[in-house]
């Protein structure tokens, strides 16, 4: 979970860290100083994002996941077929690759063998 914690000289700081620990003293990134002052409000998991960007692909300003989310779902209905990198499992990454390294394996020997064939066969 990510907490919200108060620093009395820098402001506010987030911190990431179990709920077994949510009573332990936090430092402050910027100054080092310890403390305990828990701001009060909602905690939330890593699916929130507060800080929106440019996304070059989208060219726009892309708010949060469920936004990103959502324009590649618009893209893919105009037939623009895009993903989110890094939420596929390594093992469908590792056979997309093997099956295109597979395939233009293949592709750079067809014509290679369709020669040799055509030699063989006198043509």
């Amino acid at each position: 979970m990510i907490y919200p914690y108060e620093c009395k000289t820098c402001g506010p700081f987030e911190v990431i860290k179990s709920v077994k620990e949510i009573d332990k003293p936090e430092q402050c990134p910027t100054c080092y100083i310890i403390t305990k002052d828990r701001r009060i409000g909602l905690t939330r998991l890593g699916d929130v994002d507060n800080n929106p960007s440019y996304n070059p692909a989208f060219g726009k300003v892309i708010n949060s996941k469920s936004h990103l989310r959502s324009e590649l779902a618009r893209m893919r209905d105009e037939g623009r077929d895009m993903i989110e990198v890094g939420n596929e499992s390594p093992d469908k990454i590792h056979k997309h690759f093997e099956s295109a390294r597979a395939e233009k394996l293949k592709n750079s020997w067809e014509p290679a063998e369709k020669a040799l064939h055509d030699w063989r066969n006198g043509r």
